[in-house]
């Protein structure tokens, strides 16, 4: 009778401990998965802003790129020295 009722409690706190394990990992597991999902935010607004950027760059490059007279040119250059 007593060895039943040692054998009982043994199953009742394995069941018990394996209950708080499955509920531990669900906790990580949603923990994991929110953690992913802010990345995923973080990497996609990242993203949105570098291509902002090259073509802030970009734009940039093909206005210094265009082609003034030269008197123009040279006129700046008058006006910008000292």
């Amino acid at each position: 009778m007593e060895f039943e009722k040692l054998q009982q409690f043994l199953k009742d706190e394995e069941a018990a401990r394996i209950t708080a394990l499955r509920e531990d990992e669900e906790q990580k597991s949603q923990m994991m998965k929110q953690k992913i999902e802010k990345m995923t935010e973080e990497i996609s607004s990242l993203s949105e802003q570098i291509r902002a950027i090259e073509q802030e760059l970009g734009a940039e490059d093909v206005s210094f790129l265009q082609v003034r007279p030269v008197h123009s040119v040279s006129a700046g250059l008058y006006t910008n020295c000292c």
